[in-house]
């Protein structure tokens, strides 16, 4: 439920801005969903769309943080060491910072 009608505007224009990425066939990222509010900012004539653009934007930002806080907390958990993953019978060993990841089965 929304508290105000300038939350609702928010969230409809933040639909409208993933709308755009979608329909430009453009990756759904925070960089470029923080880009296209921006755009959609900067060109509102309309002060309460202007204003919900802008609380689109403080609330994709504040998102983007929480979820680097969580990550970060997540790698600091793993120690950089190897762990071992057993996904679908198929055993593998995944480099949680580098990135890397080596299977036992070679795939054809």
């Amino acid at each position: 439920m929304y508290r105000n009608k300038r939350e609702l505007l928010a969230d409809i224009i933040l639909g409208e801005a993933v709308l755009k990425l979608l329909l430009d066939g453009d990756a759904i990222t925070s960089a470029t969903l923080l880009n296209a509010l921006t755009d959609m900012a900067e060109g509102e004539k309309d002060l309460q769309r202007h204003q919900a653009c802008l609380m689109a934007i403080s609330h994709a930002c504040s998102s983007k943080k929480d979820r680097a806080g969580v990550a970060g907390r997540h790698a600091d958990a793993a120690s950089g060491e190897l762990s071992s993953i057993v996904t679908a019978g198929k055993r593998q060993k995944q480099g949680w910072r580098s990135g890397q990841l080596t299977s036992s089965v070679k795939w054809h």
